[in-house]
């Protein structure tokens, strides 16, 4: 055995014989590298494509003087970061405060090693972005667990969050990755749900579900950042004329028609003293406190079960609010239901 085949079997356990130099290529085993002769190189597993990253950094003017900038472009987008000021002084700047710009305009060895280090921190959070291997559906079951399991979401919270996910999210982001999921990507989508959909408010809810998932995928899969974060908002106008709202005329009506006068005193109560439905059929008689004259909301019945309020918490509600055409009303229609008798338990 010659010495190099010898130096050969040496280095890579098993040995593969003499070869020629330059023609050594490598190949995936279970040891994670070995080497194979021949003229063409193969690779059973091919690495992943990290994403570019690229940056530079300025000065720009502040209110107290000049500062360095960072600003670099991933996967996710563009960024920018504020490094410090400029020490206008001689010697080693303090913390906080880096140097001036060299006399040719290119960057200090301070400002430079910064930039080096956030672009490669960058670099770093595209390869983990790549290797993790979840997709937007798998993110979003599990954003959803999360919420009924651990952070205790209502019945009817996490019923609207999955009819939410299932009908506008999935569709459309479902089987992507979640690092091939970008602003950009979020922003176009979102273009064309307002261009079918048009409700701006329900757009706005849809991506802030669309963070919330994201928020919740960097701490569960190391996702590197958030790319709804960067959405620019919409701006929703309050527009009156776009809801139909009961006169107090039209309520009295409804209560003049109304089967029952339980009926007729739930119309009242819902029209002026603005309990929700929930709020109002769990409604009983020792809620009622005539001598305060007020309503104790404390509960709320939804989806078969008697539950807090939507805010979390109980409050009081006047039986005779002021002002309007129906000041006054709630508190005598509820007397007279309370004298006349009613078959609501409690």
């Amino acid at each position: 055995m010659t010495l190099a085949a010898a130096a050969s079997e040496s280095r890579f356990p098993g040995g593969v014989g003499p070869v020629r130099r330059g023609c050594l290529t490598p190949f995936g085993d279970e040891s994670g590298t070995s080497f194979r002769s021949g003229g063409r190189r193969k690779f059973d597993r091919v690495p992943p494509k990290v994403p570019s990253v690229s940056g530079h950094v300025f000065v720009r003017e502040g209110a107290r003087g000049p500062v360095w900038y960072v600003k670099w472009r991933d996967a996710q987008g563009q960024h920018q970061k504020a490094l410090g000021a400029v020490w206008p002084d001689k010697g080693p700047p303090p913390s906080g405060f880096f140097r001036p710009p060299r006399s040719n305009g290119d960057p200090p060895p301070d400002v430079a090693a910064e930039r080096a280090a956030i672009l490669t921190d960058a670099r770093r959070g595209a390869l983990e972005a790549v290797r993790s291997g979840v997709s937007f559906a798998d993110a979003a079951e599990e954003w959803l667990a999360h919420g009924e399991r651990e952070r205790d979401w209502k019945r009817s919270t996490i019923n609207d969050y999955r009819s939410a996910v299932r009908a506008h999210l999935l569709p459309a982001f479902g089987p992507v990755p979640l690092e091939r999921v970008t602003t950009r990507a979020i922003e176009t989508w979102r273009s064309q749900w307002l261009a079918e959909h048009r409700a701006p408010r329900q757009a706005s809810k849809l991506v802030a579900l669309l963070h919330a998932i994201f928020e919740r995928a960097k701490r569960t899969h190391g996702l590197s950042d958030n790319p709804a974060a960067g959405v620019e908002r919409l701006k929703i106008r309050y527009d009156p004329s776009a809801y139909d709202f009961y006169s107090p005329e039209e309520v009295w009506a409804l209560v003049r028609a109304a089967a029952s006068e339980q009926d007729g005193a739930i119309y009242l109560v819902a029209a002026f003293a603005g309990l929700r439905r929930g709020e109002l059929l769990a409604l009983r008689w020792r809620d009622v406190d005539f001598e305060r004259r007020s309503l104790r909301v404390q509960v709320n019945y939804s989806h078969g079960r008697v539950v807090t309020p939507k805010s979390g918490k109980g409050r009081a509600v006047p039986l005779a609010p002021g002002g309007g055409a129906g000041a006054g009303a709630i508190e005598p229609a509820v007397e007279l239901h309370r004298h006349r008798g009613s078959r609501v338990p409690g």
